[in-house]
């Protein structure tokens, strides 16, 4: 009996999985390790480097380790570093070409650490830098021109800055000459007083026309028609009119309006560049707090900054992929449809003042409405070295009309110490310790944040130290305080997040100001104010509307005299005649008969 099974196949057979092995164990990893650089680079924009990959079969598994991912604004410093991830996969799924992670996990993530050497940025990241670039040196301009211990030259000041008040008013007078335009053109083609007088003289003729005669009284009638329809589109053009009248009213008003507000802002803006270093006292909270409560942010942020993004890019890309007309994998599994990419479980730790921080993540995706819910995160701990408690829990879903998502933070019994807030040439303030209370919630609409967040750091003691009188005031007021209650609100784009900060010290501060202003200075802020102002007296006094209230008046006159025309009527002569002729032949056939 013959062996099923040959020899010479067999071996063959063995040698192909031996190769297909040896081949796997060779450069398998360095595929990897390639191709996670090379997706995740250009996702991030920036480069991405991976130290090493690795790979098992049983159970099917990945592991990165050595991650950097270079920041894109700053190409000289990692925006995140991870210290390695282990993932495990399901085998099946990736024959239906979808990626099931069941679990997930990522070590020792670290912010803003310093790259060996800088990092490639995409060219359309650098071009939007640059551009930035452009707006500070135009700003830096401005500067030289001010400052302590020059003679302050308004007038410079206000020809270099790029104002508002001058933007107003060239809005204003291209809106008062394209409304007075195309009112003197429609003005112009209203029915003039000849018109309405040769309308008038018409109907008056047929009025008089001998009613005794009907078929000549049935075509006065019907000319008379004819003129009310003439009537009735001049009506509608002068109603036209003056509605028009009325939107450019509107329009000039808005206009006069954001010009008469354009100085004031303009004055705002220029006079802490009159005044120094006073027009930082009104915002003196961000001025001081502002750099480290973006630090702080990060962490609280760090869900919506560093995952959303990614998401928002692969859903788009798989939005791409499916459009592109190239067929589509059918899958015939009967089970619960799963997302093309999907990471049931994570955790992910990261270090925060140097502690280990865990986060906890549930079903992250960028096919939430085919998974049926959204992506979790949750973050819980207490009792460490610096911190009391630190809560943190949110979700997240991309969705057909966009991104959208809730975060909750709360955080107690923060210690801080020898704390670097600003370090400035005119001012320089550290925290010498703190205790820091937090709570805040944001929504996430579309990619747009809406939040607020409160902080209270009591007790507190910081040092600080400021060049010229102004700064001075302010390093004596940042000493003096003994707590401080901080309102955080949060807008913007989650990829850029935007901080408004304020507190009670921005309103002490300017009072106090008030108070230490030289004669000098305030003189040279008076100048400021009085000249932009008489910047917009003579573009106001130019959008006058009294033609229009003329034009408007004599529109209004004209649809009164054509609503008097339209009242004419000639139906009763005719009806009448009518009745004269039927009782004329009812007494001749009357006559007849009766004859």
């Amino acid at each position: 009996m013959k062996s099923i099974i040959r020899l010479p196949g067999m071996a063959a057979f063995v040698v192909i999985i031996a190769l297909f092995s040896l081949v796997s164990w060779l450069f398998l990893d360095s595929w990897i390790r390639l191709a996670a650089q090379s997706a995740l680079s250009q996702a991030n924009g920036a480069e991405v480097n991976i130290a090493s990959a690795s790979h098992q079969f049983f159970p099917l598994g990945v592991s990165l380790a050595g991650i950097e991912i270079t920041d894109p604004d700053m190409p000289e410093q990692n925006r995140v570093s991870v210290g390695g991830i282990e993932a495990s996969i399901e085998l099946l799924p990736l024959f239906s070409h979808k990626v099931i992670i069941d679990a997930l996990s990522v070590t020792d993530i670290t912010f803003n650490q310093a790259r060996k050497q800088a990092g490639w940025v995409n060219k359309d990241t650098l071009d939007a830098d640059s551009s930035e670039q452009e707006q500070t040196s135009a700003q830096t301009d401005i500067e030289s021109d001010s400052g302590e211990g020059k003679d302050i030259d308004v007038d410079a000041i206000i020809a270099k800055a790029p104002l508002k008040t001058d933007d107003a008013i060239k809005s204003a007078q291209q809106v008062y000459a394209d409304k007075q335009q195309a009112l003197k053109s429609s003005y112009e083609s209203l029915p003039d007083t000849a018109k309405l007088k040769d309308y008038e003289t018409r109907i008056k003729a047929l009025k008089e026309v001998d009613y005794k005669d009907l078929e000549q009284l049935t075509k006065a009638k019907e000319e008379l028609d004819k003129i009310k329809a003439s009537l009735k589109a001049d009506k509608a053009a002068i109603k036209a009119f003056r509605q028009q009248v009325g939107d450019a009213k509107t329009a000039i008003t808005d206009a006069a309006k954001s010009l008469r507000q354009a100085p004031q802002q303009d004055y705002d803006l220029l006079k802490g560049l009159v005044s120094g270093d006073a027009g930082a006292i009104e915002e003196a909270t961000a001025m001081v707090f502002g750099d480290q409560m973006g630090e702080w942010s990060q962490y609280v942020l760090m869900a919506i900054e560093q995952v959303t993004p990614l998401l928002n890019k692969s859903n788009k890309q798989a939005e791409q992929k499916q459009t592109r007309g190239e067929g589509r994998w059918i899958s015939f599994n009967l089970a619960e449809p799963q997302p093309d990419f999907l990471i049931k479980k994570a955790d992910i730790s990261l270090q925060v003042m140097d502690e280990t921080l865990t986060s906890y993540w549930r079903d992250i995706t960028h096919q939430h409405q085919l998974l049926g819910r959204p992506t979790r995160y949750e973050v819980d701990s207490r009792n460490t070295q610096h911190w009391q408690q630190l809560t943190l829990n949110g979700q997240f879903a991309v969705l057909e009309q966009g991104l959208k998502g809730e975060q909750r933070w709360k955080l107690a019994g923060i210690n801080v110490k020898d704390q670097n807030l600003i370090d400035k040439h005119t001012l320089s303030s550290s925290i010498r310790s703190a205790n820091i209370a937090s709570e805040g919630q944001l929504q996430l609409e579309n990619a747009q944040l809406h939040g607020a967040s409160k902080i209270q750091l009591a007790p507190l003691s910081l040092s600080a130290k400021g060049s010229g009188k102004i700064m001075q005031l302010v390093a004596k007021s940042l000493t003096q305080l003994d707590s401080l209650n901080i309102q955080v609100d949060i807008s913007g784009e989650a990829k850029h997040p935007s901080l408004a900060i304020s507190s009670d010290l921005d309103n002490n501060l300017k009072a106090s100001i008030k108070q230490n202003f030289s004669a000098e200075k305030q003189k040279k802020l008076d100048e400021l104010k009085a000249k932009l102002n008489d910047k917009i007296n003579a573009p106001l006094s130019k959008l006058g509307i009294d033609d229009w209230q003329s034009w408007d008046q004599d529109a209004n006159g004209k649809e009164s005299s054509i609503d008097e025309m339209l009242t004419s009527q000639l139906d009763n002569l005719v009806d009448k005649k009518k009745d004269e002729v039927k009782d004329k032949l009812k007494d001749k056939l009357k006559s007849k008969l009766f004859k």
